[in-house]
């Protein structure tokens, strides 16, 4: 399989078994909350065992505190290697303008469908195509209606999971969706107005 960028902004991305992190691994060995991954000023990829049961190994050594990584780190949690060759920094994405006119993107995928972690949604304004990191976004757009499509680039499928909504935008107005990846690759994903 070949692996897509994981694109990591400054806030980092937490890791663990629990829904609500950014990445979960359906792994008994990994803690509800397990670690916390970030990038420095500089572009330096920072790992945080967050006091996880069974630990964070970097290259065979347990870590207990934060460390700084190299790409060619190999991390383990639990029974999986994290891909360090597969984060990238980006840089935070702005706040949510108060009374900003546009469309306020919410992307997750269910937790046991872990093979999305290697896979960046698209998402479609009328046609206009955006690659968005996995998590909320705004879009900064005129008002008037659009239809909103969102599916993940697969291998050799382009289009998994996807699903559409037509939306109105109002002037001064932050129109929002969610978007939530399907548990099989060939399902529609679930896509909802907030």
């Amino acid at each position: 399989m070949v692996a897509n960028t994981i694109t990591i902004s400054k806030a980092g991305v937490s890791i663990g078994r629990s829904s609500d992190n950014d990445i979960v691994i359906n792994d008994p060995l990994v803690s509800r909350h397990h670690c916390r991954l970030t990038f420095d000023d500089n572009g330096n990829m920072r790992l945080t065992d967050l006091n996880s049961v069974n630990g964070v190994y970097v290259n065979g050594t347990r870590i207990s505190n934060e460390v700084s990584l190299k790409r060619t780190d190999i991390v383990k949690i639990g029974n999986t290697i994290l891909p360090l060759q597969n984060f990238q920094p980006i840089p935070a994405s702005p706040p949510v303008p108060q009374n900003g006119t546009g469309i306020e993107i919410k992307t997750k995928f269910f937790p046991l469908a872990f093979l999305w972690l290697f896979c960046s949604p698209k998402i479609e304004f009328n046609g206009q195509k955006f690659r968005s990191p996995w998590g909320k976004r705004f879009f900064k757009l005129p008002a008037g209606e659009y239809n909103v499509s969102i599916y993940i680039p697969y291998l050799f499928w382009r289009r998994c999971g996807e699903n559409s909504i037509n939306v109105k935008v109002i002037a001064g107005q932050t129109a929002k969706i969610s978007f939530y990846a399907p548990l099989i690759v060939f399902s529609k994903g679930s896509i909802k107005t907030i």
